[in-house]
């Protein structure tokens, strides 16, 4: 169905295109892994030091509310 909008000698023509972009693609995958050797980085040289957990900090209380009690019950 493809062939027929642009031609089957186009088709044909993308066809071998597409096979020999996929073949340089391959090659080249060959020869990086091949020849490519990573080199050592120094992030994992250092030992990691210990974190403490951050100190708790108290609170601060809040002033009493006027007009109410320590159980929140209005005064009348």
């Amino acid at each position: 169905m493809a062939s027929g909008l642009l031609g089957t000698k186009t088709g044909d023509f993308l066809t071998w295109v597409t096979i020999g972009v996929v073949g340089v693609f391959l090659t080249l995958a060959v020869i990086m892994a091949k020849f490519y050797k990573p080199e050592i980085s120094q992030f994992g040289e250092t030992t990691p030091q210990q974190q403490s957990a951050p100190q708790q900090q108290e609170k601060p209380e809040l002033p009493p509310v006027p007009g109410q009690t320590e159980t929140n019950m209005p005064v009348k």
